[in-house]
């Protein structure tokens, strides 16, 4: 990496210091409570959540308050197969894969909350998969995971949408460019994709104007805040 002149021996140090102190935080942590009366906030593990009964039924583990000193603590060990660092989407999902595969996890957030990051400051729309080339990685994904993602939140009650998109042409020179990310959708898989004219765009969204538009019925919206909770 490049460092900036004379200042990076301070930098490097300073981010090796800052690395030790959090690695410590880690193991301060972990080192956990025992018993009924256990302190430490939002701990888990499904092998070892016994440990500490008042937090059986948390997922995650979440640290929000300045380490205490390690001797609040018990110095028995938390045995843990794995640590998942960062409570925001991916992070829980894959601790919820590893969790149903029987492993004991635990997830370290820095958070008050789970998903305070990128995860919940978007715009929240499931996208159908319409503008990534064919048989891309990316473009395979989309797909795929809209589906997943309207199923999960139909399951867990996550408030969400299959409101359906329009993509307008506001002219005729218009036209071409919402043919083609039609021929490029379906090729990726997206279904119910239709050119569709005036009528179609104003009964379905009146204040929008348009000679043609694009309908993406699979396009949608999901509660951010509410996926991460």
């Amino acid at each position: 990496p490049e460092f900036r002149g004379a200042e990076a021996p301070d930098d490097t140090d300073y981010f090796i210091s800052s690395l030790e102190k959090q690695l410590g935080e880690v193991g301060t942590i972990l080192a956990g409570n025992t018993g009924d009366n256990c302190t430490l906030p939002h701990v888990i593990s499904p092998k070892d959540s016994r440990r500490c009964a008042a937090f059986r039924q948390q997922t995650w583990l979440f640290h929000d308050e300045p380490v205490t000193p390690a001797a609040r603590y018990n110095q028995e060990s938390l045995t843990l197969d794995v640590l998942v660092v960062g409570g925001g989407v991916v992070g829980l999902s894959v601790a919820s894969e590893l969790s149903a595969a029987g492993r004991s996890v635990a997830v370290l957030e820095r958070r008050p909350r789970a998903g305070m990051e990128t995860s919940t400051h978007n715009s929240g729309v499931i996208h159908a998969g319409l503008y990534y080339p064919q048989g891309t990685l990316k473009a395979h994904l989309c797909i795929e995971g809209a589906a997943r993602l309207y199923a999960f939140c139909g399951e867990h009650r996550v408030p969400h949408d299959r409101c359906g998109k329009l993509v307008v042409a506001v002219d005729d020179t218009e036209v071409p460019q919402i043919e083609a990310i039609e021929k490029r959708g379906k090729a990726n898989g997206a279904e119910g994709l239709e050119i569709v004219d005036r009528g179609f765009i104003r009964a379905r969204e009146p204040h929008v104007a348009g000679v043609a538009a694009l309908w993406s019925p699979n396009t949608g919206r999901v509660e951010p805040e509410a996926l991460v909770k």
